[in-house]
């Protein structure tokens, strides 16, 4: 289990991140903090890998947004209800917005950028494992 400060490896193959899965993230975030920004705002003049923004250029690109952002791999339930919505790469390499979550119901609301499709995640109980 990682600490709130504790900064650990996440997914760095960019190739399999979506084509801008990670600014599409933002694009929706920015928006949900009142913020609505465009591609052409938050990309220009970074060094995109591929067309692609990696989760180095992350923190640029939200801070042409006027959003604050740091880097750090936690386990769900360690993720405070103070930094939602807040943008989730997960193991796969797929990027989405958490945008809600209960631990006490243990249910977590996912939006995925590419259709906003939110999805209803559950965590499994002990019973179950």
């Amino acid at each position: 289990m990682t600490t709130p400060e504790q900064k650990t490896e996440y997914h760095q193959d960019t190739a399999e991140i979506g084509t801008h899965e990670l600014m599409d993230c933002l694009l929706l975030l920015a928006g949900l903090e009142g913020r609505p920004t465009s591609l052409s705002a938050l990309s220009s003049g970074l060094p995109l890998v591929d067309g692609k923004l990696t989760p180095e250029l992350f923190n640029r690109a939200a801070n042409r947004a006027g959003l604050a952002s740091i880097l750090l791999a936690r386990q769900l339930d360690n993720i405070p209800q103070e930094v939602l919505p807040c943008v989730l790469l997960l193991n796969n390499g797929q990027a989405v917005v958490l945008s809600s979550l209960d631990a006490e119901l243990q249910l977590a609301v996912l939006t995925d950028p590419h259709d906003n499709t939110c999805l209803l995640y559950t965590s499994p109980s002990p019973r179950d494992s």
